[in-house]
């Protein structure tokens, strides 16, 4: 004769479900960080992050050539700060910006 195991069905639900769960939030971290990364490669993106940049004087431009001085004076990453812009508009849903 067979005995039922002591165990509840529902702690075994909430269990698979919080497993479950828990696998598709790293999945979509994962998933997020990639795309994070490849925008920050793509020129398309960094100039655009540029132009943003440009707009809200967050970074130094040199004049005569329009490119972002490699020594900010007020010692800001450009990396960092290129990669924030990009960060913050793929977050927002405001990638459609950068098409």
């Amino acid at each position: 004769m067979r005995t039922a195991p002591k165990v509840d069905v529902r702690y075994v639900i909430l269990g698979t479900v919080l497993f479950i769960s828990t696998i598709q939030y790293l999945s979509a971290v994962q998933k997020y960080s990639e795309a994070l990364k490849y925008a920050c490669t793509q020129p398309k993106f960094k100039n655009n992050a540029f132009d943003i940049a440009r707009e809200k004087n967050l970074l130094e431009f040199d004049p005569k050539t329009g490119k972002a001085k490699k020594k900010q004076k007020s010692g800001v990453d450009i990396e960092k700060v290129i990669t924030s812009i990009i960060e913050e508009n793929i977050s927002h849903g405001k990638l459609f910006y950068f098409l």
